[in-house]
C-alpha cells in the first residue's frame, strides 16, 4: 500500500473521475475536503488539489493558514488563469496553479512528480 494521500477540495465531477482512477491505479488515498476539516492531521506526502474558482476570500486565506509542511504540495486551478492570477494564487499559499483542462491533461504525471519529489 503506498503511503500517499490526494485530498481534493472541489466540486468537480470529471477532476474526481480522473483523482479516482489516478489513486486506484497508484494506490494513493484519496479523500475529499469539506469545509471545517482538519486539512492535515497527517504527515504523509499529501497533494491537495484545489479548485480556485468558487472560493471566497476567507477560504483562500484558510489555504495560506496552512502550517509550512515538505508533506503537503498544493495545486491550484481553475477554469481559465491569467498570468497575473497565477502569482495572487501563489500568495496564498499554491504551489502550482494552473488552468483546468492543462490540469487535467497532466494529472497523472504532476501527481507523480508531487510524490516522488520528496
Amino acid at each position: 500500500m503506498n503511503s500517499c494521500t490526494i485530498l481534493a477540495w472541489l466540486d468537480d465531477l470529471q477532476m474526481s473521475a480522473h483523482l479516482a482512477k489516478i489513486s486506484t491505479v497508484h494506490s494513493y488515498d484519496l479523500n475529499f475536503y469539506f469545509e471545517g476539516a482538519d486539512i492535515l492531521k497527517t504527515v504523509l506526502p499529501t497533494v491537495l488539489i484545489v479548485d480556485l474558482g468558487g472560493l471566497s476570500e476567507k477560504e483562500l486565506l484558510s489555504i495560506k493558514d496552512l502550517s509550512p509542511s515538505s508533506h503537503l504540495t498544493i495545486i491550484g486551478y481553475s477554469q481559465q488563469i491569467a498570468a497575473s492570477q497565477v502569482n495572487y494564487f501563489k500568495e496564498f499559499g499554491c504551489h502550482i496553479v494552473l488552468g483546468r483542462n492543462e490540469l487535467l491533461k497532466n494529472l497523472n504525471s504532476i501527481i507523480n512528480k508531487a510524490f516522488n519529489a520528496r
